[in-house]
């Protein structure tokens, strides 16, 4: 019910958190969780497998432990299960792929090969070895949820609808990426919603997606719904009738496929060196959003990568600096990597939200532009008004702000922006504010007292008539031939 309240309020946007880095990172270490805990069946030494808070190392620390009193059949059939799984995929298969567009199901080979095997030679009795043992046949009957504890749940309710979209959305993601399909986030958090609403009548888990079953129907060549249609027909079937089958299906051999099933995400760890010479930034954050899920759990993980994101969101934003622009033809206009100087009309960029996080840059930018600039100070009080009255006709340099890239500004930008205008107004400049966008130029102009120190004929469409006005609002021999020749 939460999930579906999400949607209709909609919330789906919460996925937009979600950095690709950030999502390779987790898939990556989630994959090693789930290898890790299917190590106990693999060694068969009774190994505990621990969950929650530090639940991978303590299990590696556990499996470690019991490996001297491994079962050796156990491990003898784990050994033999993953070289023939390796065979099959990586040699048959190969092969087959040459003479059928059929893909060869090589894991539903090896569980009917182990599943027969096991029962003929009763490996349970004779060699000690774990199988599946008793399934239960069936669907329970439909009950209506409890609602008694509904208050004392809705918290924990909420932050485990949450996480667990933003989780499954992530892998959803991925593999639309991989696929090139296009995926919506409001239509994935319905589906899961009613999911939920219909499965609590039949005291079903929360619905999720499954790394591993992902991954084995993507090796399988799964590419629609159909495949889990399917999937769902052979579930429904095996609980009603084809459960006492796999009784004897050892827990090794399962093990065994799911971790061959997940090896292939590991691959992205070969990426870490190209992604630090490309951006240390996302380097950091693949690298802790990987240690946070393998160290703590996929759920803690999965919070701490999101907040190592909008961390690092911030630091990208808070270093980020204006330019100045040179124009090269009349409607294009290059930055020029030269340190910030006045000229008579100087073309500036701020290029990322004006907000919190960036406002001081835009400061620093101006104080820099006039740092060699010294301020005349008006002593007689009754001049002042006169000079600002005439602000226009003295003014003997024009900034040129292209505003294109603010796609946003809030209360400690606009501050900032009033700052720049106390500033430029010291240093006898104008200031035109070209291009701006919808949204920040509605912002602005709920400002009344903003608005007048800005004045409405500064405010321009485009770079080009701001340069216009300004040529005509200053004398012609302010401006060299370097501005005029190309507009």
């Amino acid at each position: 019910l939460i999930r579906v309240a999400l949607w209709l309020l909609p919330l789906d946007r919460l996925a937009g958190i979600i950095s690709p880095v950030m999502a390779e990172g987790f898939l990556t270490a989630t994959a090693v969780m789930v290898i890790v805990s299917q190590l106990p069946s693999v060694f068969g030494g009774g190994a505990q497998t621990s969950k929650g808070l530090f639940g991978t190392p303590l299990t590696i620390y556990y499996v470690a432990k019991s490996i001297p009193h491994s079962v050796p059949a156990t491990l003898l059939l784990s050994l033999a299960a993953s070289g023939l799984l390796f065979v099959l995929k990586g040699v048959v298969a190969h092969q087959m792929r040459r003479i059928t567009v059929v893909p060869l199901p090589a894991d539903l080979i090896l569980v009917i090969f182990a599943t027969t095997a096991s029962h003929f030679l009763e490996l349970d009795v004779k060699h000690n070895v774990k199988v599946l043992g008793h399934i239960a046949s069936g669907f329970p009957k439909p009950t209506p949820p409890p609602f008694e504890n509904w208050l004392s749940l809705l918290p924990d309710a909420t932050a485990i609808a949450v996480v667990q979209f933003v989780s499954t959305f992530l892998i959803a993601k991925l593999f639309s990426q991989e696929q090139r399909l296009k995926i919506s986030a409001n239509q994935e958090m319905l589906a899961y919603g009613m999911s939920n609403v219909v499965g609590s009548f039949f005291s079903c888990i929360p619905a999720g997606s499954a790394l591993v079953r992902s991954l084995v129907l993507k090796e399988v060549g799964a590419n629609t719904q159909v495949g889990g249609m399917v999937s769902c027909v052979l579930v429904a079937l095996t609980l009603y009738s084809l459960a006492p089958i796999f009784r004897p299906l050892p827990e090794c051999v399962l093990g065994v496929v799911i971790i061959v099933a997940l090896l292939p995400t590991l691959t992205s760890l070969r990426n870490l060196p190209k992604l630090w010479v490309f951006n240390r930034f996302d380097f950091v954050l693949w690298s802790l959003s990987f240690l946070g899920v393998v160290i703590l759990n996929a759920t803690w993980g999965l919070l701490f990568g999101v907040l190592l994101g909008l961390v690092v969101i911030f630091l990208e934003l808070s270093g980020n600096k204006g330019c100045r622009l040179k124009p090269c033809r009349p409607d294009i206009f290059v930055s020029v990597g030269t340190p910030l100087r006045t000229d008579a009309v100087t073309l500036y960029r701020f290029g990322s939200p004006l907000c919190f996080a960036t406002q001081h840059n835009i400061v620093a930018d101006f104080e820099e532009l006039f740092k060699d600039e010294k301020p005349r100070t008006v002593k007689v009080a009754s001049k002042l008004d006169n000079m600002e009255a005439c602000s226009e006709a003295v003014a003997t340099k024009v900034v040129v702000m292209d505003c294109s890239a603010i796609s946003y500004i809030d209360s400690a930008g606009v501050q900032a922006l009033d700052h720049v205008l106390d500033i430029c107004k010291q240093n006898k400049c104008l200031l035109y504010l070209a291009s701006l966008q919808d949204s920040t130029s509605r912002t602005i102009r709920t400002q009344q007292r903003l608005m007048e120190k800005i004045g409405v004929d500064y405010i321009t469409p485009t770079m080009q008539d701001a340069i216009a006005l300004s040529c005509s609002n200053m004398p012609a021999r302010l401006f060299g031939s370097h501005l005029r020749s190309p507009l």
